[in-house]
């Protein structure tokens, strides 16, 4: 991992490109035509950022296995044509109670900076759901800052609830909207939550949360908030909330 600065264009803090590890792609030709579209569309920074939750909890074992997948991962993207610089992060669900929930917040920091990606709402409910708030709580009393994926997807289970996403705000996060839900791939009643989320000024970062070839683009979504909100999406794109404080 790297902790040099983030290079200029495209930051993608959120996608799963790592073979076989976790529920993204199961080759490594997905994953080589995963690096391939991110570099397409014009990202210049991608965070590999593979799960830590119920289906895959860290052990000494699973960080051995991410480390090698991240490895053969940098092998791939050298012969991928302008591919971004890569960064090995995670996506951590906090199961209250977990190794990884106790454990110093700074381990699952995103490299670069001073933020750690949480996992937030599903379109099921998830053993980690009752822990999103107090680990928020948790990395900022760390003197770190909590991005939360996905809120939008609340909409799956509580349609209407503003107050899950106003909280997090309340409490300092950052929160990370899915490019497949700003254009609809995630059904009506999410794209409508994320678009008010992002017309309400609530939303920092919009990242792809790639998991299979074709969704790495960040084009259509970036041509999509052009057309909605104008200049205003560029900060949503070039990774500036990011930036450590």
């Amino acid at each position: 991992m790297t902790d040099a600065p983030i290079a200029t264009g495209w930051v993608d803090c959120h996608a799963h490109l790592l073979a076989g590890v976790d529920d993204g792609p199961q080759t490594a030709d997905e994953s080589l035509t995963m690096l391939a579209d991110a570099a397409a569309g014009g990202t210049r920074t991608l965070f590999i950022t593979s799960h830590l939750d119920e289906r895959y909890p860290w052990s000494a074992q699973r960080d051995d296995d991410l480390s090698r997948a991240f490895d053969r991962l940098l092998e791939l993207g050298a012969t991928v044509p302008r591919c971004p610089a890569l960064r090995m992060g995670y996506e951590l669900a906090p199961r209250p109670g977990t190794v990884e929930f106790r454990a110093d917040p700074a381990r699952w920091r995103l490299p670069g900076t001073d933020v750690v990606l949480v996992d937030g709402p599903d379109d099921i409910p998830m053993e980690h759901d009752t822990g999103i708030l107090d680990y928020v709580d948790r990395v900022l009393a760390a003197g770190l800052r909590p991005v939360v994926a996905h809120p939008e997807r609340r909409a799956f289970l509580f349609p209407g609830d503003r107050a899950f996403a106003d909280a997090l705000k309340t409490k300092g996060a950052l929160l990370q909207v899915d490019s497949g839900a700003l254009l609809g791939f995630d059904g009506p009643a999410v794209e409508a939550e994320a678009h008010r989320l992002l017309d309400e000024g609530l939303v920092d970062l919009v990242a792809s949360d790639a998991h299979e070839p074709g969704e790495g683009d960040l084009r259509p979504v970036h041509r999509h908030l052009r057309q909605r909100i104008g200049d205003r999406c560029e900060s949503l794109f070039t990774g500036t909330h990011l930036e450590e404080r």
